[in-house]
């Protein structure tokens, strides 16, 4: 089951852009096309964990979300020229279909936020034994906030 959670200024945010069609960048599309890695029970944009491994250690780290989130989070608009909110969707929609298709088991949550002219995404497992990324109460953001939670039927239970 996929939910979404916006806050006002998300809906606000996407109602401003629904009628613009947009294909994905070919740099966005490059990092769905390397793939994902799978440590430490965590789910890694491949390209970031590459780029990351050499500095940024689990141990280093509260738990294995804020690891998941550090190493997931990146600014769309460093991969992409135009149309900065539509890729981060775009985006977003593909990595869901992703890790769908190669975990379908585990639960995930993806996170899109737009900062002036910044769309920042991230992602990391949902696990019941750690602390959400984000505060449930999303309203209290200043910034337009959306999380897609994508939790299977049959999901593994994650500690």
């Amino acid at each position: 089951m996929k939910t979404i959670t916006c806050n006002k200024k998300m809906i606000l945010t996407l109602l401003t852009y629904r009628n613009r069609r947009v294909n994905i960048a070919p740099e966005l599309l490059k990092l769905i096309q390397d793939g994902l890695v799978f440590k430490e029970n965590c789910i890694l944009l491949r390209s970031f964990y590459i780029a990351n491994r050499k500095h940024a250690k689990i141990n280093q780290f509260e738990d294995l979300t804020a690891f998941e989130t550090f190493v997931n989070g990146f600014i769309i608009n460093d991969f992409c020229n135009t149309d900065f909110f539509k890729n981060g969707c775009l985006f977003l929609d593909l990595v869901g279909n992703l890790v769908d298709s190669k975990c379908p088991n585990i639960p995930i949550e993806m996170i899109l936020c737009k900062s002036n002219r910044n769309i920042h995404f991230t992602m990391h497992t949902i696990r019941t034994a750690e602390k959400p990324y984000l505060d449930n109460n999303i309203e209290e953001y200043v910034e337009p906030t959306m999380i897609v939670r994508n939790i299977p039927d049959q999901s593994l239970s994650l500690h």
